[in-house]
């Protein structure tokens, strides 16, 4: 399968209601922004490792995957990716963030299918503390499925480092290293093991062949959904800020 973009939005429409929404989180500089760019095989949204967020406002950057099995069928999704303001950035306050994200998927959405945490590096206090903030919100331990975590940039790391990354994200985040589940790889077929925690490095420059293990799962991770997927609901009257 792949991903084809549409366009990009800062606010959503009625018609934009029944899409496939993935809200992507993180530290500034864990490379959100990358990420996106990779799932949609382009530059939808700018990337650029900084102390400072690129990105400066909610970006819903819509498309249309597309999933077939060769010579027997085709079928299509609507999509909405959010790109959100980076946490700790160094000019706007964590508060501001806070808010800001919050409002503008309440504002915007019903529904979440899935939430993707990023991080990558040193996972510092401020970083988990945002991250646990929005875990709460989104009900994490009501939707474990929904919730994908990515320890980003470790292209040069050695696979035991990677493994060990991994546990600590997982340890600082209080979130369940194995879980995962079975999904349709086709219709009628339950034969896909689907993981929701990845070490992920994407290197500037490297060819395909190198980062295409890698980019699988992202999209596994990312796409895919469990045979009893339960959407995350956005109440509104739920979500005043704390």
């Amino acid at each position: 399968y792949h991903v084809q973009f549409s366009q990009s939005k800062e606010i959503l429409t009625d018609a934009d209601n029944d899409a496939f929404n993935i809200l992507f989180l993180g530290p500034t500089g864990s490379g959100k922004s990358t990420l996106i760019n990779h799932l949609y095989n382009q530059d939808v949204v700018k990337a650029v490792g900084s102390a400072s967020s690129v990105t400066r406002s909610m970006t819903y950057i819509q498309g249309e995957a597309m999933w077939s099995e060769p010579g027997k069928w085709k079928k299509f999704d609507k999509v909405n990716i959010i790109d959100s303001v980076g946490f700790c950035d160094t000019e706007l306050p964590p508060k501001q963030v806070h808010h800001m994200i919050k409002n503008s998927v309440k504002m915007n959405m019903t529904y979440i299918d899935k939430v993707v945490i990023t991080c990558s590096g040193r996972i510092e206090e401020p970083h988990y503390k945002a991250i646990k903030k929005f875990m709460k919100w989104l009900t994490y331990e009501d939707h474990k499925h929904n919730f994908v975590f990515i320890w980003n940039k470790c292209d040069t790391l050695s696979d035991q480092e990677k493994a060990e990354g991994l546990v600590d994200m997982s340890s600082i985040l209080g979130t369940d290293l194995n879980i995962q589940f079975i999904s349709p790889c086709g219709y009628g077929r339950l034969d896909k093991s689907i993981k929701l925690n990845h070490c992920l490095g994407f290197a500037p420059g490297a060819p395909f062949e190198e980062v295409e293990k890698d980019l699988q799962s992202l999209k596994d991770a990312v796409f895919v959904r469990d045979v009893n997927h339960k959407r995350i609901p956005v109440d509104s009257e739920a979500c005043a800020i704390q």
